[in-house]
């Protein structure tokens, strides 16, 4: 009989393990904007938005992790292809708030159902994603 050694991973096999799933989300990410006609950060802005409801223009490209030089032209495009909208915020109107349209919902939703299927966890038991969903909140919050 055959036994496979089981070893426990070490704290950089995990960091790789860690890697390997943000290059799966990376992938799938591109995937879906393909297959919705917009960019990858064009998608990953409507769902940031979308995650927090609305999102100073200030604070966009922190959360996109970019230069705020770009952050106009990604506003612009969203705004002209229907998905955002601006709105001047009520406590400060030198601030303007983005707020995602209609139709950037139904690309935030298209993108919530595609996801779970391409990175496999639909595949996981309700055991499995628990445990990992435990693990994941534990690495984040640390």
């Amino acid at each position: 009989m055959n036994m496979q050694q089981v070893t426990d991973p070490t704290s950089k096999q995990v960091c790789e393990d860690i890697m390997d799933v943000l290059n799966k989300l990376k992938t799938s990410m591109v995937a879906i904007a393909d297959d919705l006609g917009i960019t990858r950060i064009q998608l990953f802005a409507v769902y940031s938005i979308n995650k927090t409801g609305q999102l100073p223009m200030g604070q966009f490209a922190d959360v996109l992790h970019c230069d705020p030089s770009n952050v106009t032209g990604i506003v612009d495009r969203l705004v002209s292809q229907g998905l955002v909208i601006r709105q001047e915020c009520a406590t400060d109107r030198r601030s303007r708030l983005l707020v995602l349209t209609p139709k950037g919902q139904d690309l935030v939703d298209v993108l919530e159902r595609a996801l779970p299927q391409r990175m496999g966890c639909d595949s996981l038991t309700a055991a499995e994603r628990e445990a990992l969903h435990g693990l994941l909140q534990k690495i984040a919050s640390m």
